[in-house]
């Protein structure tokens, strides 16, 4: 399965649980393909990055964080591979610690370079999507 269609299918499957609300964000004046706002039940936004095939190196755009930082509403980054229901949520607060302390090494291309072990060691890993959206309500569910 294509990385972009792994993606795709995360989102209709968030879109289409009972509650919840799956749209792509807005950051600064362009829609950022990765980026979807969760409303409803669960209200943050996700950045969401897929891979399908070993070995699991992800890049996380460092753009993208800065202008995730910039949003008043609560964000997580999600790291997807093979399917839309298996992988890892990191909460911002995480992913600003591995930044900070330099775990994630920067890439010449203005990504950050993720991949599992160690620097993955304190993430929520999930092997469905009922795990995912029970971690996500743990963290970010509205009353």
């Amino acid at each position: 399965m294509s990385t972009n269609r792994i993606v795709e299918d995360f989102v209709h499957i968030a879109a289409s649980r009972p509650g919840v609300a799956a749209t792509r964000e807005v950051l600064g004046s362009r829609k950022i393909k990765n980026v979807f706002d969760l409303n409803g039940l669960i209200g943050c936004l996700l950045y969401v990055k897929s891979r399908s095939e070993h070995p699991l190196r992800w890049g996380v755009t460092a753009n993208v964080l800065e202008g995730l930082k910039s949003q008043e509403k609560p964000w997580a980054v999600l790291l997807l591979y093979g399917s839309p229901q298996t992988g890892y949520l990191i909460p911002s607060r995480d992913v600003e610690e591995y930044i900070r302390q330099n775990v994630w090494p920067f890439g010449q291309d203005g990504d950050f370079k993720v991949s599992p072990g160690s620097p993955l060691a304190n993430t929520i890993p999930f092997q469905t999507i009922g795990q995912l959206f029970d971690e996500l309500s743990s963290l970010y569910g509205q009353a």
